[in-house]
């Protein structure tokens, strides 16, 4: 764990497997940013990554990008370098309460909003409106009654199989509104 700038705890933590090291970082001590000792801590564990043959996937509440909202431009200069080049191979991140797929982004190959499992929000868009850049796909599901169009909650499962991730994007009636599989080649 670590302290944020007014002394109190935080933390963040790593799992491996053999071909992935998942980082999970706090953006929330200080809003949309990543304190010290983090971005060292996360240049530390990329740099064992690389020298293990490991994939780097982090896990945060806050957004690097997104096509919605801004927000991200803190953690894109406590990161600089590690932008500069695919050393991020995987990002999941919530606080929008929304859930998109990304498509290779910022040199992050597999962005995604999983934030839809939250605060009930209005769901105002319609399923033919055009997705914003550089989101791929923007789950809209909502309830089919009532008099207000509000957004239904999701979640993500991540089943992991050596080098291979498969993600299934599920609501909250257990529907699978998104799949994919995300490799470490």
């Amino acid at each position: 764990g670590h302290k944020n700038s007014d002394g109190e705890n935080s933390s963040l933590f790593s799992l491996v497997n053999g071909k992935w090291r998942i980082l999970g970082i706090d953006s929330a001590w200080e809003d949309h940013d990543l304190v010290s000792p983090q971005p060292q801590w996360i240049r530390n564990q990329i740099r064992e990554a690389e020298q293990a043959g490991q994939k780097v996937m982090l896990l945060c509440h806050h957004q690097l990008f997104s096509a919605f909202e801004p927000g991200g431009e803190k953690m894109v200069k406590a990161l600089g370098d590690l932008l500069e080049s695919p050393k991020i191979h995987s990002w999941f991140w919530g606080h929008e309460h929304r859930c998109a797929i990304y498509k290779p982004y910022m040199n992050i190959p597999y962005a995604r909003l999983v934030g839809h499992g939250g605060v009930p929000v209005y769901q105002w868009k319609k399923q033919s409106d055009p997705v914003a850049e550089p989101a791929l796909f923007e789950y809209r599901g909502r309830f089919k009654e009532g008099l207000e169009q509000w957004a239904l909650f999701g979640f993500a499962v991540l089943d992991f199989d050596g080098p291979n991730i498969k993600v299934q994007y599920i609501n909250e009636d257990g529907e699978k509104h998104y799949e994919e599989m995300i490799t470490a080649a």
